[in-house]
C-alpha cells in the first residue's frame, strides 16, 4: 500500500544525497511538491499518481537551478547577473513561498486580509464622499469664474451674512461693472402644477425656479430639446427637466405642452434639460421667466430682497475694488442701511456658508482625519502581527544568511508578501464597495456608480492609498525580519525583549488611542444631538402640525378656522409667515425712541396673528399680546428680550416704534427670548406684528390621542375650503430633524466609522493576544502545574493588555477633548464636556479590549498542562 508520508521522506533523502542541496532549499522544494500533490489529488488522481507526476515535474536541473538555486549559484560561481532576466524567477519564487506562509497560517492571515480590507474599503468610501463633495458645483463651463454675491448686514450688535439679494442687482452688475461678463438672479419658489382636470394629474413642486434670460448663458445646463436660453426671455414659457418631463408627458413630446401653476397662470413648455447632477447646488424641476411670476415694479426693486445673484466675471481673481463697486450699487439706492456685498466662488457654497465659515468643511475634514485613522489601525494590525510571528521564521531567516542571501534578498521577501496581502485586500475591497453601494446610499445620500469608479480622481486615489497601504504595512516587518542575525537567530530564534517588542507594544497603545478618539468623538456627537432635540426653543413644537395656505384658503381662512376648532381633536388654530425656528424675513430702516443718530440695525420680523402666541406658547414677560380687542393692535408691535436689550430700552412698553417710514406703531408686549433660527445660531432680535400680507402658513395644533383621527377630520375641512388643492401637512418636530439635517448625517456615518474602527482593531487584539498566549504555552504548563488557579493565568495574560488600555486613555483624553471642543465652538448652544463623556469611552475601550483577549487567554488557562509542558 503506498504511503505518501514515508514516499516524501525517502524522496528528500535521495534528493539531499544526489544533488547536495541545503536544508532550507530542500524545504522549501517541498513545499512546492506539496502543493503539487494537494492540487492533482483535486484533479482526481491518487496519491501515488500525483505523487510520481509532482516529483517528474521538479526533478529537471533546469527547474531546480529557476526555482531555487540560479541567484546563489551565480553568486557563488561568479556568473554574470542580468537583473532583467532574473527578476521574474526571483518575484516569483517569493511570491509562492508568500502563498504557502498564508495557506499554513489561515488565522493569521485572514486576520490581516480582514483588516487590510476593511480599512481600505472605509478609505475609499471617504475618499469617494470627500471627491464628490469638493466636486459639486464645479462641472460648469465657466465655474472658476461664478461668483454668488452675498450680503454681509448688521442685526443688533452681530454682523450676518446671507445670498438673499434685491432683484435690481443683476442687471446693475451688468451695466455698471466692467468686470461683470454677465450676472443673472433667480428665486425659488414652491408651485401646484397640473396638465389636465384629473385629480391625480396634480403635483405640488418644491423645486420651481424663477430665473431670467441670463440664467442658462451663466450656468452648464444642456439642453435636449429647444432652446432654454430663449425661452426664458419670453413671458409664459417654461423648461423642465427631462424626469419632470416625463413625470408629467410620459413618452409624448413635451414641447407646446401646457402646464398650469396654483391654478391660475397657465405655461408653454418650449425646453427639456438633462437632469440636473446630484452634485450640483442649484438643482430644480422646472425653470419659469421670473417676469412672469414678480411683477415689474418689484424686479426694480432693491427694498425686497428675495432671489440669489451670481455674476460671471472676466478674471477669477476677485479684487477687493469689484466687492466695493457693488457694495456701492446697493449703499447708493439704501443709504441709510448699513450693507455691504462679498462674492464668494460657485465651487466653495457647498462646504462653506455665505460669511465663508466652514459649514462642511468641517465634516471633510473630520472624515478625511477618521479614514486615515482607521487605515493606520489596520496597518498597525499587520505590523503587529508579523513581527509577533517573526520568531518563527527567525531560524528561516538565519539559514536563508548562512548561505549567501543578501539583507535586501530577504527584505524584499517579506515586502512582497505584504504586497500579496494588500492586493488581495484591495480586491476584496473592491467587492466590498460594490456589495455596500446600497448602504453607503442610505448613510450619506451619495450613489457609486460604476463610472464613478474609473475615473482618473478615483483610480489615482484608490492607486495611492493601496501603495501606503503596501508601504505602511510592509516596510518595518521587511527592515525587522531582514536584520536578524544569522549566529542568534539560529541559536535562540530573536531577542524577545529587544526593541522589537516595545515598538510593538508602542503600536498596540497608538491603536487603542486613536480608537479610544474615536469613541469620545462618537458620544460627543451623538449628546450633542440630544442636546439639540431636548433643548427648550422657547416655544412648544409637540402636536403641531402646519400647511401651506393656497389663494382660496387665504380668502376663505376664518370659516376654515371655525371647522376646524369645531373638531374635538384641534386644540387651536393660527397663522404665520415660515415655520417656527426658520425665521427668514429681516427688515431694516429700524427707529425707536433713544435711538442714537446715525445708527442702523435690522432685526428679523414674524408676521403672526391673534392665536400664534398661545398656540406656540410664546410667554409674554412685558406687557401683553395681540387681540382682537384691540384695533390698533394691527400697527403695534411686540419684541423679544434680545431686541429690547440691543436697542437699550429700559421701560418699552408704550414706547413708539418703527419698522420703516410705513410701518409705525407702539410697542405693546415683551416675549421670552425663543429660537427663531435653529440652534446652530445665536438668538436674534425679533420683531412680531400682524401682518395679513405675509400669512402663508396654517398652524394647527392636535389635543394627544390618535394622531389618524385628528387628520383625517383636518383633511375633511382642508378638501371644503380649499377644492382642486391636495392635501399635505408636515409636523413641526418633524421639521426639525431636517434643520439638523448634517448634524444628524455626521453622526450617523461617525457611529459607523467608530464602529468599524473598533472591529479591526479587536481583529488586531485578537490575533496578537492569541501569539504571546502561544508564546508562554510553556511557562502556562509549568503554573498550571504547580498549583495556580486558571483565573491567575487569565490574570497573568491580560494584565499587560489592561496597562495598555490606561496609558492609551492618558494619550487619546487630550486630543479627543481639544478636537472635539474645536467643533463645539462652532454652535452657539452646546453640551458640556464632561468627565462622564472620557470614562465612558475609557470603560468601552477597556471593556472590549478585555473581552476580546480573554477569548484566548481562558482558552490557554483551560488547556491541559501535560499538553503545554508536551509543546514544542
Amino acid at each position: 500500500m503506498f504511503e505518501l508520508e514515508k514516499a516524501i521522506r525517502d524522496w528528500k533523502k535521495s534528493l539531499f544525497r544526489s544533488q547536495n542541496m541545503e536544508e532550507p532549499d530542500i524545504a522549501e522544494l517541498e513545499s512546492h511538491i506539496r502543493d503539487e500533490i494537494d492540487r492533482l489529488l483535486k484533479e482526481g488522481l491518487d496519491e501515488a499518481t500525483a505523487f510520481q507526476k509532482a516529483v517528474k515535474d521538479t526533478e529537471s536541473f533546469e527547474s531546480l537551478e529557476a526555482e531555487y538555486g540560479k541567484v546563489r549559484r551565480l553568486r557563488f560561481y561568479g556568473s554574470a547577473w542580468n537583473p532583467a532576466r532574473l527578476l521574474p524567477a526571483f518575484a516569483w519564487s517569493h511570491l509562492k513561498i508568500a502563498v504557502r506562509k498564508m495557506k499554513k497560517q489561515k488565522a493569521y492571515s485572514f486576520i490581516n486580509t480582514v483588516g487590510l480590507a476593511l480599512g481600505m474599503t472605509v478609505s475609499f468610501l471617504i475618499f469617494f464622499w470627500v471627491h464628490d463633495e469638493l466636486g459639486t458645483n464645479r462641472f460648469h463651463e465657466n465655474a472658476d469664474l461664478l461668483f454668488r454675491v452675498n450680503k454681509k448686514y448688521q442685526i443688533g450688535s452681530e454682523t450676518q451674512y446671507n445670498s438673499s439679494t434685491p432683484y435690481a442687482l443683476a442687471r446693475a452688475a451688468r451695466e455698471n461693472c466692467a468686470e461683470v461678463i454677465d450676472a443673472t438672479g433667480f428665486q425659488r419658489i414652491r408651485a401646484l402644477i397640473s396638465f389636465s382636470d384629473k385629480e391625480d394629474s396634480v403635483f405640488y413642486e418644491n423645486r420651481v425656479c424663477l430665473v431670467d434670460s441670463s440664467f442658462f448663458k451663466v450656468f452648464t445646463f444642456p439642453s435636449i430639446e429647444g432652446d432654454p436660453e430663449k425661452a426664458m426671455a419670453e413671458p409664459g414659457a417654461i423648461v423642465l427637466t427631462e424626469s419632470t418631463a416625463h413625470k408629467y408627458f410620459g413618452t409624448e413630446d413635451p414641447l407646446g405642452k401646457i402646464l398650469t401653476l396654483d391654478h391660475e397662470k397657465d405655461f408653454v413648455v418650449k425646453g427639456v434639460i438633462e437632469d440636473i447632477p446630484p452634485d450640483s447646488d442649484i438643482r430644480f424641476d422646472l425653470f419659469v421667466p421670473i417676469s412672469s411670476m414678480i411683477d415689474p415694479e418689484s424686479l426694480s426693486s432693491w427694498g425686497d430682497h428675495y432671489p440669489s445673484t451670481f455674476v460671471l466675471l472676466q478674471d477669477g481673481s476677485v479684487s477687493v475694488e469689484l466687492e466695493k463697486k457693488l457694495s456701492g450699487l446697493i449703499q447708493e439706492q439704501l443709504p441709510k442701511e448699513q450693507i455691504s456685498l462679498v462674492l464668494q466662488p460657485l465651487g466653495d457654497i457647498h462646504l462653506y456658508s455665505s460669511d465663508g465659515s466652514e459649514e462642511g468643511m468641517k465634516f471633510v475634514r473630520i472624515f478625511s482625519i477618521v479614514a486615515i485613522f482607521i487605515l493606520v489601525i489596520a496597518c498597525i494590525n499587520y505590523i503587529n502581527l508579523s513581527t509577533a510571528r517573526s520568531e518563527r521564521r527567525a531560524k528561516e531567516v538565519g539559514l536563508r544568511k548562512a548561505v549567501g542571501a543578501r539583507r535586501m534578498q530577504i527584505a524584499w521577501q517579506f515586502f512582497l508578501e505584504s504586497v500579496l496581502f494588500t492586493l488581495i485586500a484591495l480586491g476584496i475591497s473592491l467587492l466590498l464597495i460594490h456589495m455596500l453601494g446600497g448602504v453607503f446610499h442610505d448613510l450619506t445620500g451619495k450613489t457609486i456608480a460604476f463610472t464613478d469608479l474609473l475615473s482618473p480622481g478615483f483610480l489615482l486615489g484608490i492607486l495611492l492609498i493601496t501603495v501606503f497601504t503596501g508601504l505602511a504595512a510592509g516596510v518595518y516587518p521587511a527592515l525587522v525580519m531582514s536584520s536578524f542575525k544569522p549566529v542568534r537567530a539560529l541559536r535562540n530564534g530573536f531577542d524577545r525583549a529587544g526593541k522589537k517588542a516595545s515598538f510593538r507594544k508602542t503600536l498596540v497603545v497608538i491603536q487603542v488611542s486613536l480608537s479610544i478618539i474615536l469613541l469620545v468623538g462618537m458620544g460627543g456627537i451623538e449628546k450633542q444631538l440630544r442636546y439639540i432635540r431636548a433643548r427648550d426653543h422657547g416655544f412648544n413644537k409637540h402636536g403641531v402640525l402646519f400647511m401651506r395656505m393656497n389663494g382660496e384658503l387665504q380668502k376663505n381662512y376664518e370659516a376654515f378656522r371655525n371647522e376646524l376648532l369645531q373638531n374635538p381633536d384641534v386644540a387651536a388654530v393660527a397663522r404665520t409667515f415660515q415655520p417656527p425656528g426658520e425665521m427668514s424675513a429681516i427688515t431694516r430702516g429700524i427707529r425707536w425712541q433713544g435711538m442714537e443718530p446715525g445708527d442702523s440695525v435690522a432685526f428679523g420680523y414674524i408676521p403672526v396673528d391673534y392665536d400664534t402666541l398661545d398656540l406656540l406658547g410664546i410667554k409674554i414677560v412685558q406687557g401683553r399680546k395681540f387681540s382682537r380687542e384691540f384695533p390698533a393692535d394691527e400697527s403695534n408691535f411686540i419684541l423679544n428680550e434680545k431686541a429690547i436689550e440691543a436697542m437699550n430700552l429700559k421701560d418699552p412698553i408704550g414706547k413708539p416704534f418703527s419698522l420703516n417710514e410705513d410701518s409705525t406703531g407702539t410697542i405693546i408686549g415683551v416675549v421670552k427670548d425663543f429660537h427663531s433660527l435653529p440652534l446652530n445660531f445665536g438668538l436674534e432680535p425679533v420683531v412680531l406684528l400682524l401682518d395679513a400680507d405675509f400669512y402663508s402658513l396654517v398652524l394647527i395644533r392636535i389635543r394627544p390621542g390618535d394622531r389618524r383621527e385628528a387628520i383625517s377630520g383636518i383633511e375633511a375641512a382642508w378638501k371644503k375650503f380649499s377644492t382642486g388643492f391636495p392635501f399635505e401637512y408636515h409636523f413641526l418636530d418633524e421639521l426639525f430633524e431636517l434643520d439638523y439635517g448634517p448634524e444628524i448625517l455626521a453622526g450617523k456615518i461617525f457611529r459607523t466609522l467608530a464602529l468599524i474602527a473598533i472591529f479591526i482593531s479587536c481583529l488586531g487584539l485578537l490575533g496578537l493576544s492569541a501569539f504571546l498566549a502561544e508564546q508562554k504555552t510553556k511557562e502556562i504548563g509549568i503554573r498550571k502545574t504547580l498549583g495556580a488557579s486558571a483565573l491567575r493565568v487569565v490574570l497573568l495574560l491580560t494584565k499587560q493588555f489592561f496597562l495598555w488600555v490606561l496609558l492609551a486613555n492618558v494619550i487619546a483624553w487630550p486630543i479627543a477633548y481639544f478636537a472635539l471642543r474645536n467643533w463645539l465652538n462652532n454652535y452657539p448652544f452646546r453640551m458640556t464636556l464632561g468627565l462622564p463623556l472620557f470614562l465612558l469611552a475609557a470603560a468601552a475601550a477597556l471593556v472590549v479590549t478585555m473581552f476580546t483577549v480573554s477569548f484566548q487567554a481562558v482558552k490557554a488557562a483551560l488547556a491541559n498542562p501535560a499538553d503545554s509542558l508536551r509543546y514544542e
